[in-house]
């Protein structure tokens, strides 16, 4: 397990096509989020922690995450 910034673990989830359809994203949903990135446009912190608790991970202190082990 690694800790890891909010943006960096949003980015390692969103970045990995695998770790999104593990959580039961839409690929729609993270393509959007991807092309938003791409344009410079802020994600809320709110969408971050929706999606990072959504992909298992766990705030260890506010603001670093633990990554997820996957079985």
């Amino acid at each position: 397990m690694v800790e890891l910034s909010t943006d960096d673990a949003f980015a390692l989830l969103v970045n990995n096509q695998y770790r999104w359809h593990k959580m039961g994203g839409n690929e729609s949903t993270r393509r959007s989020i991807l092309t938003r990135i791409g344009n410079g446009k802020e994600i809320s912190m709110d969408t971050k922690f929706k999606y990072l608790k959504m992909a298992g991970f766990r705030l260890k202190s506010y603001p670093r995450w633990v990554t997820p082990k996957f079985k």
